[in-house]
């Protein structure tokens, strides 16, 4: 079934109809050109960027590949698409400033924007934790950790996003394959307390030639403090004395990581 024709703006020219799945194909613009071209009606400024939607009107559905859609146009869809969803998409970032702010937004705090009820709230929450159960699905056992970036790809996914520290343990085998990840001790907002016999328990129960240790920064900052120095050494000195190979402490913070065995800190307290 169609949906009646519509009307933008001051445009008195009607919109070609589309199926009502989606009745209007809206592509979400950032740009910071002066020369915006005319295909692309202006909406509203947000922050140096001018946020326009163009139309298509030779296609009646989404873009095929919503991977090459922006924040903004990814939202859009979630949310219905056409001027509304682009108007909500809008209204979501200049409260929460970015995608990570509304990943971290509660039910309660995403309805407070206007437009933004009970079941888009949900729908929202239901497409981050689909990201982000697909990005922390846990690779098939045997793939090899080669570098400290290797690492990071494997388990930033299950620990940028949190508010508490936490302390993972990756069990790596004599050619460092992957054997299990183990999610060690959860603490507070700046720190987690952690005893070397926790970490290193599951590493001797699964016979671990070597170990990566890691955890997060909820503040998004991954410089390592003196604590993480000091226990970084302590979990050394007792991986050799089991005679299993400390390979690197990781720091997990918004977008980056610090090796400590990049920076040869690796057991060293200061």
């Amino acid at each position: 079934m169609l949906a009646k024709p519509l009307r933008h703006g001051r445009c008195n020219r009607a919109l070609p109809s589309l199926p009502a799945v989606c009745e209007v194909r809206a592509f979400i613009v950032l740009t910071e050109e002066p020369n915006v071209p005319a295909s692309i009606v202006p909406m509203r400024r947000r922050s140096d960027a001018t946020v326009a939607i163009r139309r298509d009107p030779g296609g009646s559905s989404p873009p095929h590949d919503p991977g090459s859609a922006d924040d903004l146009g990814l939202l859009a869809l979630l949310l219905g698409g056409g001027d509304s969803g682009a108007e909500l998409a809008c209204a979501l970032l200049e409260r929460f400033r970015d995608l990570h702010g509304i990943e971290r937004a509660s039910a309660s705090d995403l309805t407070l924007v206007g437009g933004i009820g009970p079941g888009r709230a949900a729908a929202l929450q239901a497409a981050i934790a689909l990201g982000r159960r697909a990005a922390c699905r846990e690779r098939s056992r045997g793939d090899r950790i080669r570098s400290s970036s290797d690492a990071h790809r494997r388990l930033s996914p299950a620990l940028r996003h949190l508010e508490r520290e936490v302390f993972m343990v990756l069990l790596l085998d004599n050619r460092h394959r992957v054997l299990r990840e183990v999610r060690v001790a959860e603490g507070g907002l700046t720190a987690c307390a952690v005893q070397p016999r926790d970490v290193l328990q599951p590493a001797v129960r699964e016979g671990a030639a070597a170990v990566i240790f890691v955890h997060n920064h909820p503040s998004g900052d991954p410089t390592p403090s003196n604590e993480d120095l000091a226990l970084t050494r302590r979990l050394c000195v007792a991986s050799e004395a089991l005679g299993i190979r400390a390979l690197d402490h990781l720091i997990v913070g918004d977008g980056r990581y610090v090796s400590l065995s990049d920076r040869g800190l690796m057991g060293r307290a200061s």
